[in-house]
């Protein structure tokens, strides 16, 4: 009974000193302060201003969040005044109660209208590179190699462990112009959506995004699938791929894509691989006025070797145009194994029927 009522006393001790500094942070903190301070620092470490439109909005229980308003970063010297990146929006939160628990449960991270405007000059220098610091990269690696084992195993004694409640990214645009190529391309993020964010398991994604790149090419992609990424691996179970696209960098008016998959592309041996593969592709325009495939099989790239494999190759095409007779035209080709070795660009198809 005695150690009962010296746990509940500790407990109630912990209560006492958590509820004091919620009343302190509570009592002291100042919005207008905490941007100014932020803004100093990078300054400080940047060298470019960052600035902040509207106030700070704090949460304190059940859940410890903030609200940022609109926020915007300065571009690079000779990159004009048009901010290298914007936000309208940012709000992100963790669960009190799992600080407590070393398991912190961060809530999905809110961004809305973000835009980041990336450039390289005629000289070859993009708006990042002042960013980027050499000298402080090799002190870090330095630091980190000279680390102690005994530093290394005080570091991971706690095991703290905890999830991420995702991304929810809406309104995005993403500017990317090479003054070297007079190359120009806008990215449209409609909304880039996860679940929850756990060590070694997959999560959920949805993506809708365009591609536009003034007459040459305007593409809009739909994407869903199951995602998991670690050290060795990324795959994605359930894929589904919708792409449509136009413009004058393809041979045909219009191009539609459609494909399921489950993905894995081991980065230790850059090798990507698509299980239960099946995808339909049509066209309209161009040299024939309709065209659609369709094509199923088991696909292998080794990126390192340049070499496609395909294993139970099915293929089926249709085209359609008046110059044809009948104006249609059906062709059908299968194959056990169907090699390309891009690098020596030669083909073999085996068992083909």
């Amino acid at each position: 009974m005695k150690i009962i009522k010296i746990l509940i006393k500790g407990l109630g001790l912990v209560l006492v000193l958590v509820l004091a500094v919620i009343g302190i942070f509570i009592a002291t903190f100042d919005a207008n302060q905490y941007k100014q301070d932020l803004s100093d620092l990078v300054k400080q470490q940047t060298g470019r201003a960052l600035e902040f439109t509207g106030d700070i909005g704090l949460t304190l229980y059940p859940k410890l969040g903030m609200k940022l308003g609109s926020m915007s970063f300065e571009n690079a010297k000779g990159f004009g005044s048009e901010p290298m990146l914007a936000v309208k929006h940012v709000s992100v939160s963790v669960d009190v109660m799992s600080l407590f628990a070393l398991n912190p449960q961060i809530a999905q991270l809110k961004l809305d209208g973000l835009t980041l405007n990336l450039r390289n000059n005629k000289q070859g220098i993009t708006n990042w590179d002042d960013l980027i610091k050499p000298e402080a990269q090799s002190s870090a690696t330095e630091s980190n190699t000279s680390t102690s084992p005994e530093t290394l195993s005080t570091a991971t004694d706690m095991d703290i462990v905890g999830s991420f409640g995702g991304l929810n990214i809406t309104n995005a645009n993403l500017s990317w112009v090479d003054d070297v190529t007079a190359d120009a391309y806008q990215v449209q993020l409609q909304s880039l959506t996860t679940g929850i964010i756990q060590p070694a398991q997959s999560f959920p994604l949805q993506l809708k995004m365009s591609l536009n790149s003034g007459q040459e090419l305007a593409a809009q992609i739909d994407l869903q699938t199951q995602l998991l990424v670690d050290r060795k691996t990324i795959k994605m179970t359930g894929m589904k791929l919708q792409t449509t696209a136009q413009g004058s960098l393809l041979p045909v008016s219009s191009a539609k894509l459609d494909l399921m998959a489950d993905m894995n592309f081991a980065l230790e041996t850059n090798q990507l691989s698509l299980k239960g593969f099946n995808t339909r592709a049509s066209s309209a325009g161009g040299v024939l006025k309709k065209t659609s495939t369709n094509l199923s099989g088991e696909i292998g790239f080794d990126l390192d070797r340049q070499l496609l494999t395909i294993g139970a190759l099915d293929v089926q095409v249709q085209l359609d145009d008046p110059s044809l007779p009948k104006e249609h035209i059906e062709i059908a080709l299968s194959s056990s194994q169907f090699e390309l070795q891009l690098n020596q660009r030669s083909l073999s198809l085996e068992d083909r029927f």
